[in-house]
């Protein structure tokens, strides 16, 4: 009788060992949706600036927006993205465009929102001439509105400080003239998906994309 009692036991441990995973797979996907949408048809200008000169990377931004441009894309955004090549040119076309504000960047470059990132580090080497590149952003985002008064001008997120979007890759040494832009161009394909997710649908299963 004892020994019965004792099987039965070890059915009862063994069917709950497997309920936890089978409960893991059947559980229903974790599907973040949105945290901002765009009207649709809008032009949204993607707007990246460093405290720093010295942390400026043409290189960077470029890899950002192109990325960023593709992700809208693939996920159906009814949304005109436009980025670098405009900011380039308005400011040099324009003496006073280091004064101007978020907004009217914007409305410069024919945008009806900003997504304005600023970067608080933009970090390939530690030092000038490191052998060892150690590529990381650390950001704060916010979409303004062009059209609003200044005062309502950011319409996500409620924090005034802005968004916090941080990326960082391996290590890896600088071998050669190219490592830096290609740790440049990597990083910023990385940051994009960081400073897009917020507008998109995630599946938070699925680890954010990284490039090889």
């Amino acid at each position: 009788m004892r020994a019965a009692w004792v099987g039965l036991l070890l059915v009862w441990l063994t069917g709950c060992n497997l309920m936890a995973p089978i409960a893991y797979y059947l559980r229903p996907p974790q599907i973040r949706k949105p945290l901002h949408k765009f009207p649709p048809d809008s032009t949204v200008l993607l707007l990246f600036e460093t405290q720093r000169i010295r942390d400026e990377n043409p290189v960077f931004e470029r890899a950002l927006f192109e990325r960023a441009r593709a992700i809208f894309r693939e996920h159906k955004l009814p949304v005109r993205l436009i980025g670098p090549a405009v900011v380039h040119r308005l400011r040099r076309e324009h003496a006073g465009f280091s004064r101007w504000s978020v907004q009217r960047i914007g409305r410069e470059a024919g945008a009806d929102f900003v997504i304005y990132v600023r970067a608080d580090r933009l970090v390939l080497r530690e030092s000038p001439g490191a052998p060892v590149l150690t590529p990381r952003l650390e950001a704060r985002m916010k979409v303004i509105d062009v059209h609003q008064p200044a005062a309502h001008a950011r319409v996500w997120p409620d924090d005034p400080e802005g968004y916090a979007v941080q990326c960082t890759r391996p290590a890896v040494h600088a071998a050669d003239p190219q490592a830096v832009d290609r740790a440049a161009t990597k990083l910023g394909r990385d940051a994009a998906w960081w400073i897009t997710a917020p507008f998109v649908t995630i599946d938070q299963e699925k680890r954010p994309p990284v490039e090889p």
